[in-house]
């Protein structure tokens, strides 16, 4: 391989690269959803509906009243995933 194709092959790898980490830094992972609301129902349910952040405070207690098991670190990932998907009211 001479020297101008090892050039553009290196160049094509750092783009890919580049491309991979520029897309990957705005995604937030929901496995918070799928693991505590995902249990009893379908995790899709709770993106149906926004709410108010007291509404959606007691949602989660009338979870918690049938058996959801939280964290407050873990209450505060599934509110940061609500607001990232716009689904809480103002």
């Amino acid at each position: 391989m001479g020297g101008l194709e090892l050039l553009k092959c290196l160049m094509a790898i750092f783009c890919l690269v580049s491309v991979s980490l520029i897309a990957g830094c705005g995604k937030k992972d929901y496995t918070i959803i799928e693991a505590k609301c995902g249990n009893c129902h379908k995790s899709e349910i709770v993106y149906l509906k926004k709410r108010s952040i007291d509404e959606w405070n007691r949602v989660l207690y009338a979870m918690q009243l049938r058996g959801l098991t939280i964290s407050e670190k873990e209450k505060g990932e599934i509110f940061d995933v609500l607001k990232e998907k716009k689904l809480i009211n103002n």
